[in-house]
């Protein structure tokens, strides 16, 4: 994986960090997720972008809360973002029951 080499060159390049975790959620690797965007986030305190992504990797684990507390931090880092708000309002969605029919 490219984003691997470009750690390895930058070990400070938090975008190959995000972008790595992300990969690894998306292909069920959730444990190494967690592991490289928990990395991601340490590095970059103030990146609202490396939160939605633990965020989104803590829910996929079936850590929610753990997971909604971490895109809440992320709403607190950048309360326009986008992909933090789509995160919170699916969330949001999952949590309310079916419609009885």
């Amino acid at each position: 994986v490219r984003y691997r080499e470009a750690m390895a060159k930058d070990p400070n390049l938090v975008v190959a960090q995000v972008n790595l975790g992300t990969l690894l959620a998306d292909d069920g690797k959730t444990e190494e997720a967690l592991k490289v965007l928990d990395a991601a986030t340490k590095k970059a305190p103030e990146d609202a972008m490396a939160f939605v992504a633990l965020g989104m990797a803590q829910v996929a684990a079936g850590k929610t809360d753990d997971g909604a507390k971490t895109l809440e931090r992320a709403l607190v880092l950048d309360p326009r973002s986008v992909a933090a708000l789509g995160a919170v309002a699916g969330l949001c969605l999952a949590s309310v029951p079916a419609a009885a029919n």
